[in-house]
């Protein structure tokens, strides 16, 4: 093995066993015996050869792990199972599957990895991992792109699962660490939300306006749009009917013709600052429009709730 590691440094570097030997002074068959595993060389021919190669002794001695063929068999499955879309399953075995290969010298739990931070998941067991990984990359000094995405992916599912406390704490974790400017347009989104389903309105709305400050030509404008939608939800929260639609209308402006959904959830806030406005020609208007399109999309909860306020606003 020694013999095949040393052929191997020598034809990386373009040198020929004649070379070799010359500048070891020795015998270009000598060489070809060693690196044919015919000899063993002694220490001071070896510690001569790391010289030429510019390695140390430990890395020629050094032998690499074995394939792990079964853990590569797991992540082919897992690969599998997100390719039919069997994310939980495919989540599940990653998850029971990393603890084997987390200290494993091979790249398989970083693989597994991977399969965990492909969609949100507020499993518990699948946070703990990806916290854990973040953790150390974070210690040291691993923060690219990929572990704000990953932030990200953490930070959504905490606050799907209801966790809004330690969503709103990871937020301004991230944030502490200066990410780039699309990163901190999207964590601080995120965290207005997260403070106004926490019923913090005044906080929620200065992370909202500082969102609003920080979009720019790295965004777009559905991002400016949700900042805008933001500040709304927040104003008519607090009962300032004219600030909640100067700045729901500009959230309209900007969702129209990009994201049918945000604007029809928009247009219904509009309408309730509207209604607080008695202005009932609009609320009806705008309450009419968001029960279409809700029941063309076939989301029956959300066409109830539109139902529910018709009734009331008629």
């Amino acid at each position: 093995m020694v013999g095949s590691k040393l052929r191997q440094l020598r034809q990386e570097r373009h040198l020929t066993q004649a070379d070799v030997a010359t500048r070891i002074h020795c015998d270009r068959s000598y060489v070809s015996r060693v690196e044919n595993g015919q000899v063993s060389p002694s220490l001071d021919l070896l510690n001569d050869l790391c010289r030429v190669f510019g390695v140390t002794i430990d890395q020629v001695l050094s032998t690499p792990p074995p394939p792990d063929h079964a853990g590569s068999l797991v992540v082919q499955r897992c690969l599998s199972l997100l390719d039919q879309g069997r994310v939980l399953e495919a989540q599940t075995l990653s998850a029971s599957a990393w603890w084997d290969h987390m200290d494993g010298a091979s790249d398989i739990a970083d693989r597994l990895f991977t399969v965990l931070t492909a969609t949100p998941n507020n499993n518990p067991e699948v946070l703990s991992i990806v916290l854990a990984v973040m953790f150390r990359q974070a210690t040291t000094g691993q923060i690219d792109d990929a572990f704000f995405h990953h932030g990200y992916q953490i930070q959504r599912a905490l606050a799907e699962k209801g966790e809004l406390q330690a969503a709103q704490l990871f937020c301004y974790a991230l944030l502490a660490l200066h990410p780039e400017p699309p990163d901190a347009l999207r964590f601080t989104l995120s965290l207005g939300t997260t403070l106004f389903r926490l019923r913090d309105l005044h906080l929620s709305s200065a992370m909202y306006a500082k969102a609003r400050h920080l979009w720019g030509s790295h965004s777009n404008r559905v991002n400016l749009g949700r900042a805008f939608h933001g500040l709304g939800a927040c104003e008519l929260e607090l009962q300032h009917v004219a600030e909640s639609i100067v700045l729901t209308q500009s959230a309209c402006d900007l969702y129209q013709d990009e994201t049918p959904n945000l604007y029809y959830l928009a247009l219904q806030n509009l309408a309730l600052a509207y209604r607080l406005d008695h202005r009932h020609d609009q609320v009806l208007s705008y309450l009419e429009q968001c029960a279409r399109y809700w029941a063309d999309c076939g989301k029956s909860d959300r066409l109830h709730e539109i139902e529910l306020l018709l009734k009331t606003s008629r």
